[in-house]
């Protein structure tokens, strides 16, 4: 057996618990996820969203944004990492787009790049 393979096996019999409670916290989030997602196609209300800040290059390489929505005469925002957008001299700041957001709990919502609303 490789030594890679044996020091590997010696960590995993030292830290089972470890190893057991990452496996709990990556499944619950798992079921959230997939929670929310039944959530808002199953009960999603349409709304509009508008960018409100946009960084091509964060801290981690990717592209982050911010957008904000109101629902009720309340404001919420939410924040996007990764997302390209054609954006130059931050022309997209006030870019309106179709979110789906939940009634009961607004915080919860998915925003639709390929729906631009004019």
């Amino acid at each position: 057996m490789s030594k890679i393979k044996e020091k590997f096996i010696s960590l995993y019999h030292e830290n089972k618990w470890y190893w057991f409670l990452i496996a709990v916290v990556v499944t619950i989030a798992t079921i959230d996820a997939l929670i929310s997602k039944h959530n808002l196609d199953k009960y999603g209300v349409y709304g509009v969203a508008e960018i409100v800040f946009y960084n091509k290059m964060s801290s981690k390489g990717h592209p982050y944004l911010k957008y904000m929505y109101f629902v009720d005469g309340f404001e919420y925002n939410g924040s996007v990492t990764g997302q390209y957008l054609n954006c130059e001299d931050n022309d997209c700041i006030g870019r309106r787009y179709e979110i789906k957001y939940l009634p009961q709990n607004p915080n919860k919502c998915f925003i639709y790049f390929d729906r631009p609303v004019e």
